[in-house]
């Protein structure tokens, strides 16, 4: 179905900057994200330079969000060994 013309959902084509915006809502550091470092470091979006058009950005975030805001991997890699 779809929406209507004037009340479509529009983001942005620079995905660095639509994770970078995720994490202030969620009151998480974008510079704790290595993906997002990474991304701005090389050229392929921005955590800073970023335009928000309507509702001010800081009435959507939730200050109490449980997520990870140390900084280091959040997954485990180490490399388990099945078999003999």
């Amino acid at each position: 179905m779809g929406f209507p013309h004037d009340e479509r959902p529009r983001f942005s084509d620079d995905p660095v900057a639509i994770d970078a915006t995720v994490c202030e809502i969620i009151n998480l550091d974008p510079a704790l994200v290595l993906p997002l470092v990474y991304g701005d470091a090389w050229g392929l979006g921005t955590v800073t330079d970023i335009e928000y058009v309507g509702d001010p950005l800081d009435t959507f975030v939730t200050p109490d969000f449980k997520v990870n805001r140390r900084p280091g991997s959040t997954t485990d890699l180490r490399v388990v060994w099945v078999g003999s």
